[in-house]
């Protein structure tokens, strides 16, 4: 999710950034409390695949650590230091009091838990202590015979029924699910990108992911009780879909229409970090006009997020554009 320039032969791929703007938006409706029956669960895993596949295989550690702790680091110290003041006043609107607050809440992250997708702080930054980890772990992954690589991006993704609910720092136990998607992502990611420069190659990535992830919903439909099984399932319907959906959006390169969805797209390390107090707000005031109002309830808050968070993105990309992951001004 960092800012960065994707190249591949020398060619920069606009439409990732259309691919993170749909995957941004994603994570604002889910958060808005959609219905389950609206809720796929591929929007993270884009993501993860995404920082995999432009992970610089060349770098130096030095070079790479510098470079993750500018894009993931710093924005995520940013945005976890001024949500707890935020935090607090949720907490006071709440309850009309502070009695009760935890105030070492924002030590969470050091805590030893099971729990890997959760900081009471600002929820969704658990996602940048996972991908921080992932890149400069990866680094060391990365030295390791191709063969080694898939294994262990294999292995992951068979045991994590067992590894996520391992307690450990920093969620590495979480890191261990995603570096499934991460470490595939660097292994065939730019493959992709490759193969599908032409309409022909591009319709016969899109036949094959749509076939692959209906045998696979065909099965998980069977409600397979070996949790081996449904949990290779369940990624075979999500790396099915990831490829979909980037090759879709290879169509609307440097489409003009789109440039909305490239502009929270490449800002979406921002959106991470501020939608959720945003959103809190307008679910709070829509809870109180209508109570439990649903499906279109949620849609209406996601849009009033992404409009407000709109000028934010720009004041924050002229004046403090270091601190949200950007080494030049926009």
């Amino acid at each position: 999710m960092e800012t960065s320039i994707y190249h591949t032969n020398n060619r920069r791929i606009d439409y990732i950034d259309l691919v993170k703007g749909f995957a941004i938006l994603w994570i604002v409706w889910w958060h808005a409390g959609v219905p389950v029956f609206a809720q796929p669960y591929y929007h993270v895993p884009i993501f993860f695949f995404l920082s995999g596949m432009f992970f610089n295989k060349n770098d130096s550690f030095v070079s790479s650590s510098r470079k993750t702790i500018q894009r993931i680091g710093v924005p995520f110290l940013f945005f976890y230091i001024i949500s707890y003041p935020y935090r607090m006043i949720v907490y006071l609107w709440d309850h009309k009091t502070l009695v009760g607050f935890r105030w070492n809440c924002i030590l969470d992250l050091f805590k030893i838990e099971w729990r890997a997708d959760y900081l009471y702080v600002n929820v969704p930054l658990w996602f940048l202590v996972c991908l921080f980890v992932l890149q400069l772990s990866y680094y060391f992954i990365n030295k390791l015979p191709q063969w080694s690589i898939w294994f262990i991006a294999i292995a992951c993704a068979v045991c994590f029924v067992f590894t996520q609910y391992i307690p450990t720092p920093l969620m590495i136990n979480n890191a261990l699910h995603y570096l499934t998607y991460f470490a595939i992502g660097s292994l065939v990611g730019k493959k992709l990108i490759n193969y599908i420069e032409t309409n022909k190659k591009r319709i016969i990535v899109i036949l094959v992911s749509i076939t692959v992830y209906l045998i696979a919903t065909f099965f998980s439909n069977l409600h397979i009780t070996n949790t081996f099984i449904s949990n290779i399932i369940l990624h075979i319907k999500t790396f099915s879909f990831i490829f979909f959906i980037i090759t879709i959006f290879s169509f609307f390169d440097n489409n003009k229409p789109l440039s909305i969805l490239r502009f929270y797209g490449n800002n979406s390390i921002v959106v991470l970090g501020l939608h959720v107090p945003v959103l809190i707000i307008f679910q709070r005031i829509g809870h109180k006009l209508y109570g439990d109002f649903g499906l279109w309830g949620a849609f209406i808050c996601t849009l009033c997020t992404i409009i407000t968070l709109f000028p934010i993105i720009l004041l924050l990309n002229r004046y403090v554009p270091l601190l949200i992951g950007k080494t030049t001004k926009n």
